[in-house]
């Protein structure tokens, strides 16, 4: 009879996820802002999730039905997105719309300068303004003053982008990962830098929330439905943090590292190309164009070299990480169906503490800085290029 009664309980879902873990969470000293807000945005779905691997007793996803599996990897993706929510995320964002906007005003004063030598002259005369007023063509004074405004606002980007590199370095920080303002544009110079500073966020709001976890099944006394449903979030937040791992390591390898090869492939071709004009060309001028295609071809080449370096770094940590998270996993899974039966429920606790210790930061590789503006530069073009890739 009990036993029926507890698993009623156990699927009674959302209510008592609820009951069970909100309150506590959001009230406790020990938890920080962001991961209170985050819990609070999140134990909806996390609640949803539970229940639906509660159903299954937390068995393989792939041994899932499909239309179960689908439901459930869209719910992890939801909680993962929730979960990697912070003020380092947000500064993130911010910098890359300034570095946008500044990349698409450069792009326009290069347009204007070009416009601006073909365009007709500034009217001087009164009939010449009268004819502008009616057919209103911008002429050279027009792009000039455009010019300067882009320049102008280019100029207060820097000041602003300034400040909020130093904002970001200090998210950054409090969420376990130290950085100096120079080694921030290595990080953000690649495609894989939004994906690591997400996991870096869920891990800060994922070890706020365990720890509140912890305290919870410490005051639960002797209420194995308490402690089962707050162990089986536990086994939750490791799964969203699993499945964040497993999704970049998909776009190391099938998006990015794809799409890297198809450049380095194409730019080989085209230096191929140009060495066969060289060597047939006769004109010092063109011969002299040639040439800059190949510096800038051999340049794309070591970019690329360098690119797929620095994936490959970030693929063994990352691959690191998944490993201590499956063991994790497996363990809290096995903890969350033995609160089922633990006889002595306060040793289960005890014991079960190291468990929800070992939920380490994310050790992000070594961020270092590029060795020139001009190679910098290239990288990013080339971030620029991935992210415009399929699936990315």
């Amino acid at each position: 009879m009990r036993r029926r009664v507890m698993r009623k309980i156990l699927s009674a879902g959302l209510a008592g996820l609820l009951m069970l873990g909100a309150v506590p969470v959001l009230a406790s000293p020990t938890v920080t802002p962001e991961s209170r807000a985050a819990w609070s945005a999140g134990q909806d779905v996390v609640g949803r999730i539970l229940s639906e691997r509660a159903a299954t007793r937390f068995g393989p996803l792939d041994q899932i039905p499909a239309e179960r599996r689908q439901r459930l990897e869209r719910l992890l993706d939801q909680a993962g997105e929730i979960l990697a929510a912070s003020p380092a995320v947000s500064s993130r964002d911010a910098l890359r719309r300034l570095a946008e906007e500044e990349r698409g005003l450069r792009r326009l004063i290069a347009e204007d300068r070009v416009a601006q030598a073909g365009a007709p002259p500034a009217p001087t005369g009164v009939m010449d303004q009268l004819r502008a007023r009616l057919s209103p063509t911008w002429n050279q004074a027009d792009y000039a003053a455009r010019i300067r405004r882009s320049e102008a606002r280019i100029a207060r980007i820097a000041e602003e982008r300034v400040a909020v590199r130093n904002a970001f370095v200090a998210d950054l920080e409090r969420v376990g990962l130290r950085l100096r303002p120079d080694q921030v544009d290595g990080l953000l110079s690649l495609a894989s830098a939004d994906d690591m500073v997400a996991i870096q966020a869920m891990f800060a709001n994922m070890r706020g929330i365990v720890t509140s976890l912890r305290e919870q099944a410490q005051a639960s006394g002797e209420s194995l439905e308490v402690a089962r449903r707050l162990y089986g979030v536990h086994a939750v937040l490791l799964e969203v943090a699993m499945d964040a791992h497993r999704d970049l390591l998909r776009k190391i390898d099938q998006d990015w590292g794809a799409r890297l090869a198809e450049i380095e492939r194409s730019t080989h071709e085209l230096r191929a190309e140009a060495q066969a004009i060289l060597r047939a060309e006769r004109d010092r001028g063109l011969q002299d164009v040639t040439r800059a295609n190949i510096a800038a071809q051999d340049l794309t080449l070591r970019a690329v070299s360098l690119y797929r370096q620095r994936l490959a770094e970030q693929r063994r940590s990352v691959e690191a990480s998944l490993r201590r998270l499956e063991s994790q996993a497996r363990v809290a899974i096995n903890t969350w169906a033995t609160a089922e039966r633990a006889a002595d429920l306060a040793a289960l606790i005890r014991f079960s503490d190291r468990s929800f210790e070992a939920l380490s930061a994310f050790e992000v590789p070594e961020i270092r800085p590029f060795e020139s503006r001009e190679l910098q530069g290239e990288v990013e073009r080339l971030t620029e290029r991935l992210r415009g890739f399929p699936g990315s």
